[in-house]
């Protein structure tokens, strides 16, 4: 995570980048259509980084809400994980993307699974969601050309 620029100033970061690459595109007229297209398409790009770049949460928050879930809590118990970073982030949004692709899905999937093995958060499950709906979409075709042959 940058420490200069908050995760929150993402999606403005964007609007003012892309609406001065709308502008620069044709500087000559300056069409509105331009301008708002670039700021609509940074906006996107901002919420996705917003998206990529979360804070995880501290182990400690992650103790006391077990702590508070469960009075006989033993610090043993506590499965260690760690943080997806930006890499396992992308790679469950990408599983969760390409899932409905026969094979890229179910590989994309696999490799998101194994990079958020221990991680917190949506990213372990959004990788999983990802390989399951790609494990399902590939056998359905595998057996429909098996069947069709």
């Amino acid at each position: 995570m940058n420490d200069a620029f908050p995760r929150w100033s993402a999606p403005l970061l964007g609007a003012v980048a892309g609406a001065f690459l709308g502008y620069r595109a044709d500087p000559g007229i300056a069409s509105p259509a331009y301008v708002g297209g670039g700021a609509l398409i940074g906006i996107l790009g901002g919420c996705l980084v917003f998206l990529l770049d979360s804070k995880p949460q501290s182990a400690s928050q992650h103790e006391e809400a077990l702590r508070e879930a469960n009075p006989n809590y033993v610090n043993d118990q506590v499965e260690h994980f760690t943080d997806p970073g930006l890499v396992g982030r992308f790679l469950a949004l990408i599983a969760i993307v390409l899932c409905i692709v026969p094979i890229a899905g179910l590989v994309m999937g696999l490799i998101a699974v194994a990079v958020n093995w221990k991680a917190r958060g949506w990213s372990r499950m959004a990788s999983r969601i990802g390989a399951g709906i790609g494990l399902v979409v590939t056998t359905l075709v595998v057996l429909t050309m098996v069947i069709e042959s």
